[in-house]
Protein backbone atom coordinates (compact mmCIF):
# COMPACT_ATOMS: atom_id res chain seq x y z
CA UNK A 1 0.00 0.00 0.00
CA UNK A 2 1.25 3.45 -0.82
CA UNK A 3 1.86 6.09 2.07
CA UNK A 4 0.16 9.25 2.27
CA UNK A 5 2.82 10.94 0.73
CA UNK A 6 2.38 8.61 -2.74
CA UNK A 7 -0.25 9.89 -5.64
CA UNK A 8 -1.74 7.21 -7.72
CA UNK A 9 -3.43 7.88 -11.21
CA UNK A 10 -6.17 6.26 -12.28
CA UNK A 11 -4.47 4.61 -14.69
CA UNK A 12 -1.84 3.16 -12.12
CA UNK A 13 -4.76 2.14 -9.85
CA UNK A 14 -6.65 -0.15 -13.29
CA UNK A 15 -2.97 -1.39 -14.08
CA UNK A 16 -2.48 -2.64 -10.18
CA UNK A 17 -6.13 -4.10 -10.06
CA UNK A 18 -6.01 -5.64 -13.17
CA UNK A 19 -2.57 -7.53 -12.47
CA UNK A 20 -4.02 -8.60 -8.83
CA UNK A 21 -7.49 -9.60 -10.63
CA UNK A 22 -5.59 -11.83 -13.50
CA UNK A 23 -2.24 -12.91 -10.45
CA UNK A 24 -5.44 -14.42 -8.12
CA UNK A 25 -6.75 -15.82 -11.39
CA UNK A 26 -3.85 -17.61 -12.90
CA UNK A 27 -3.29 -19.38 -8.80
CA UNK A 28 -7.09 -20.69 -8.77
CA UNK A 29 -8.88 -17.58 -6.80
CA UNK A 30 -12.24 -17.41 -7.49
CA UNK A 31 -12.21 -13.58 -7.51
CA UNK A 32 -16.33 -13.57 -9.37
CA UNK A 33 -18.59 -12.36 -6.51
CA UNK A 34 -18.86 -9.34 -4.13
CA UNK A 35 -15.95 -7.97 -1.52
CA UNK A 36 -16.18 -5.64 1.55
CA UNK A 37 -13.55 -3.77 2.10
CA UNK A 38 -13.11 -2.18 5.37
CA UNK A 39 -10.65 0.22 6.56
CA UNK A 40 -9.77 2.09 9.65
CA UNK A 41 -7.81 4.65 7.71
CA UNK A 42 -10.12 5.36 5.04
CA UNK A 43 -13.51 4.86 4.14
CA UNK A 44 -14.80 1.62 3.23
CA UNK A 45 -15.76 -0.29 -0.08
CA UNK A 46 -17.86 -2.87 -1.58
CA UNK A 47 -16.11 -4.17 -4.87
CA UNK A 48 -18.17 -6.60 -6.93
CA UNK A 49 -15.99 -8.47 -9.55
CA UNK A 50 -18.14 -9.75 -12.56
CA UNK A 51 -16.54 -11.61 -15.29
CA UNK A 52 -17.43 -10.38 -18.95
CA UNK A 53 -17.14 -11.76 -21.89
CA UNK A 54 -14.29 -11.50 -24.32
CA UNK A 55 -14.61 -9.22 -27.37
Amino acid sequence: MKSDSDSMSEEEFHDELRTLLATAHEQGVDVRGGWDCRFDECSDFEVVVVEAQKR
